[in-house]
């Protein structure tokens, strides 16, 4: 194939991307959706190298450098899908409850 054919296949196949995108985009916003209980799908961030730093006081051509490290971090996440659509959501926000437990006391 030629680089114009090519292109002209790229912007067809755009097109037709933005159609679709459309098309599912309204089947979502018609569902009646009937959410799956959320599932908690972390993602963990290993720590990296962030920079490697002098020490203070060193200076010269035969500097000592220390390394400088991320923390690890894990990411809250939480998703649920549509059973009728299969839209999935995702969200990072909780609600924090406390729940109230009465119980009854009685005079004995």
């Amino acid at each position: 194939m030629s680089a114009n054919e090519l292109r002209a296949k790229r912007n067809r196949l755009a097109d037709e991307l933005k159609r679709a995108q459309a098309e599912l985009g309204q089947a979502e916003s018609l569902c009646q959706h009937k959410w799956s209980e959320p599932k908690y799908t972390p993602i963990y961030h290993e720590s990296y190298l962030i920079c490697r730093k002098d020490p203070p006081g060193v200076g010269g051509a035969d500097r000592i450098f220390e390394d400088i490290w991320s923390d690890p971090k894990t990411e809250d996440i939480w998703t649920r899908t549509c059973s009728k659509c299969g839209k999935e959501e995702t969200t990072t926000s909780v609600e924090t409850r406390t729940e109230v437990h009465k119980t009854p006391k009685f005079r004995s």
